[in-house]
């Protein structure tokens, strides 16, 4: 072996490396071609398995779910269709209620149709003889209305007699009362002080009347006499009668009296020089004594006092006229006021 070459050594380490380099080539293109082919069986196993998993999804979970889904649908139309059959069973039944009442109602309609028809004709003859009695109550009503007319006219006929028949027995006591008043035998202006208390007061008298018809007519309401008091109470300030001054006259009749005792002594004188004159043309002799003065003097005295006297009598008796007259002219009134005539 020492005795080999060197080239022969070269060649068979060449030769070795060759041969080494050579499977390490053939190693590396055998790997090589594995990993290509595990790439290539990966990269189809996952095309597959992608396409194995498109299909199972298309082809069963697709299906899967919409039969699940039409399951839901199923069932919820299930329950819709129950529910709708309820409502219409329910539907039915108000039909057939409502149908019978219809029926019902349409039997009670006919009903009251005839009813009414009846109430109609029963309504007509009603208003026919509505119109009779409204015509008879109307022609009652006027009589009715004739008579209380008639009535209240005799009632207002009794209360304006009564009251006439009572007012002139009253005016008849008080012009008494005013007479006696005014003939009592006392000296000097004593009968118009007297006149005075007995003169007549129209108001008064006619609510003293009026009270007393009321009494004494007990069959005729009371409500015609308030009437007339009522009438009365508004119009009593033009019942006031103008009243004269009594004192005035009193003192104005005491100052003629006096102006008589001036004058009477020469009215005597003149009165018998007026006698002696005449006697004396019948050729007569005419004798007076103081006596004879005196009594013609006291005639004459008389006489003027009686006239002075009648004087204010006169004046206070046209004072009780004019009262007397404010009366009448209200009684009138009253009676045109009421609307009765005699």
């Amino acid at each position: 072996m020492k005795n080999k070459s060197p080239y022969k050594n070269n060649l068979r380490r060449f030769k070795s490396v060759k041969v080494r380099n050579s499977k390490k080539f053939t190693d590396q293109r055998k790997s090589h071609w594995i990993d290509t082919f595990i790439n290539r069986g990966s990269a189809i196993a996952q095309i597959g398995t992608l396409a194995l998993a498109c299909f199972g999804y298309f082809y069963t979970v697709i299906p899967v779910f919409q039969n699940q889904k039409l399951q839901e649908d199923n069932a919820r139309l299930q329950i819709d269709i129950e529910k709708k059959e309820s409502v219409l069973a329910e539907l039915q039944f108000k039909k057939d209620d409502l149908s019978s009442k219809f029926d019902r109602q349409k039997s009670t309609l006919n009903q009251l149709a005839l009813e009414l028809k009846s109430s109609i004709s029963n309504l007509k003859d009603a208003q026919i003889r509505k119109v009779d009695a409204m015509s008879q109550a109307s022609l009652v009503k006027s009589q009715l209305n004739d008579e209380l007319d008639n009535l209240d006219s005799a009632r207002w006929k009794i209360v304006f007699s009564d009251l006439s028949l009572l007012l002139a027995f009253a005016e008849l006591r008080a012009y008494q009362k005013l007479s006696a008043a005014m003939y009592e035998e006392k000296n000097g202006s004593q009968f118009i002080k007297n006149a005075k208390n007995a003169l007549i007061d129209p108001a008064s008298i006619l609510k003293e009347v009026i009270e007393a018809s009321a009494k004494n007519n007990k069959y005729i309401p009371l409500e015609y006499h308030k009437k007339i008091e009522e009438h009365l109470n508004e119009n009593k300030e033009k019942l006031a009668c103008p009243a004269p001054d009594f004192d005035v006259l009193a003192t104005n009749y005491e100052a003629e009296l006096l102006q008589v005792e001036s004058i009477v002594k020469k009215e005597a004188e003149d009165e018998i020089e007026r006698q002696r004159a005449v006697a004396k043309n019948e050729g007569k002799l005419l004798i007076v004594d103081k006596d004879d003065l005196s009594r013609v003097m006291k005639s004459i005295r008389l006489g003027k006092e009686f006239d002075i006297r009648n004087k204010y009598r006169k004046e206070i008796y046209n004072y009780r006229d004019t009262c007397s007259a404010i009366i009448r002219s209200y009684t009138e009134k009253l009676r045109s006021n009421f609307n009765f005539k005699d």
